[in-house]
C-alpha cells in the first residue's frame, strides 16, 4: 500500500489536541492558585459569564436522570460553600500602585485537581470507547460520553459553583474591604 493512499486517523489527532488543551488549562489554573494575582475585574466577570454559560450548556445532561440532577445540585452547593470559604480566606494586597489578591492556595488547588482528575479519567475511558467505533464520529461520541455520568457532571458543577462564587465574593471584597482583608507587602515577598 502506498503511503498517500492511507487515510489519516483523526481520532488520534483529536486525542492529542484534547490532552494538550487539558494540560494547558491545568497549568494555568494551578499557577493561579499560588502567589499574588493581579486583580482584573473585567477578566473575572468574563470568567463568571463563561462558567455560567458552560453550566447552562450542561443543564440538559444534569436533568437526564434523578441521579444526575442530585449529583449536580449537591456538587454546585458544595462548590458555592467552598467558594465562599476560599474567598473569605483570600487576602488583598496593594503594591506597586495596583491591587492584587492572594488566593487561598489549597482550596483552589483541591477543586482543580478533583475536576481534572475526573475529566482525565472519563476522557481516557471515553476515547478508548471512541476508538472502538469507526471514524471521527466515534471519537466525538467518546468525548461526549465524558459528561454522561453523574460523578463527572458533579465535578464540573463543583468547579462552576466554586469559581463563580469565589470570583463574585473577591470582587465584592475589593469594593468594600475590611482592614483584616489586607496583607502587608512584606509578608508576600519571597525570602532573599
Amino acid at each position: 500500500m502506498l503511503v498517500w493512499d492511507m487515510q489519516p486517523d483523526f481520532s488520534i489527532i483529536q486525542s492529542v489536541l484534547l490532552a494538550a488543551i487539558v494540560v494547558w488549562a491545568v497549568y494555568r489554573r494551578v499557577r493561579r492558585s499560588f502567589g499574588r494575582q493581579l486583580l482584573a475585574p473585567k477578566r473575572m466577570w468574563i470568567r463568571i459569564g463563561l462558567l455560567l454559560l458552560v453550566g447552562a450548556l450542561l443543564a440538559p445532561a444534569a436533568l437526564a436522570t434523578s441521579a444526575h440532577l442530585a449529583a449536580s445540585i449537591g456538587a454546585l452547593a458544595a462548590g458555592v460553600a467552598l467558594g465562599l470559604w476560599g474567598a473569605s480566606e483570600t487576602k488583598l494586597l496593594d503594591a506597586d500602585g495596583k491591587r492584587y489578591y492572594l488566593p487561598h492556595t489549597y482550596t483552589g488547588l483541591i477543586v482543580t485537581l478533583l475536576v481534572v482528575g475526573r475529566l482525565v479519567y472519563r476522557l481516557s475511558l471515553g476515547l478508548d470507547r471512541g476508538r472502538a467505533l469507526a471514524g471521527a464520529a466515534g471519537a466525538h461520541a467518546g468525548a461526549a460520553a465524558a459528561v454522561q455520568t453523574p460523578l463527572t457532571l458533579a465535578a464540573l458543577y463543583l468547579l462552576i459553583g466554586y469559581y463563580v462564587c469565589y470570583f463574585m465574593k473577591v470582587l465584592a471584597k475589593t469594593k468594600h474591604p475590611a482592614p483584616t482583608d489586607f496583607e502587608s507587602a512584606a509578608e508576600t515577598r519571597p525570602p532573599s
